[in-house]
């Protein structure tokens, strides 16, 4: 699937789950972007920042925040955080969401530095 086909299929998503009109195209979508947190996790990264500049609603910062962002920073927070601080300095939807994740699993050391970025 292109980047683009995973932004726009991760939002119709959440929008769908809102009127119980889910599709298996859309569980895929879903299910690509979870692989990618754990295989291409700077790629994720880069559709989350897409997902978000394309749609800043209530329903898709908290989703992404919850989701994949979320996901991001748990498993891979040492792959990312460099380019996670570079983002947040530049793009305030990003700085946004990335306070509304929580630490979770996430290291302390990482976690610090996920904080000061959403600041």
């Amino acid at each position: 699937m292109t980047r683009e086909a995973l932004v726009n299929g991760w939002i119709e998503l959440q929008y769908a789950h809102q009127r119980s009109e889910v599709t298996r195209d859309l569980i895929n979508v879903g299910r690509e972007i979870g692989r990618m947190v754990h295989e291409d996790p700077l790629e994720c990264l880069r559709i989350v920042v897409e997902i978000i500049n394309k749609d800043d609603s209530d329903l898709i910062i908290s989703n992404v925040a919850a989701g994949p962002l979320e996901n991001l920073i748990v498993m891979c927070g040492d792959v990312v955080i460099d380019e996670i601080e570079c983002i947040s300095r530049v793009n305030d939807k990003f700085k946004r969401t990335l306070g509304m994740v929580w630490q979770g699993g996430t290291p302390d050391n990482i976690w610090i530095r996920v904080e000061n970025s959403s600041k």
